[in-house]
């Protein structure tokens, strides 16, 4: 899953979500989410406003842009 907001490019990828540098395609910083997206069931993010919202099987996750 894509999703694009404040010059970043998320995705999810192998458990991980991973913030990408849009100019650049750079990894500015990953986050190891409670399930693996791989394993079939595919969890919902949403990216914006200097915010990141990813759901894992713990529950809902919100992390800054800037991944803290």
């Amino acid at each position: 899953m894509l999703q694009s907001a404040d010059d970043t490019v998320y995705l999810t990828a192998g458990g991980h979500l991973w913030a990408l540098d849009a100019a650049d395609g750079r990894a500015r910083w990953t986050y190891r989410l409670s399930t693996s997206v791989g394993s079939g069931v595919l969890r919902a993010f949403r990216a914006g406003g200097g915010k990141v919202y990813a759901m894992g099987t713990k529950g809902l996750v919100a992390l800054s842009a800037t991944g803290r």
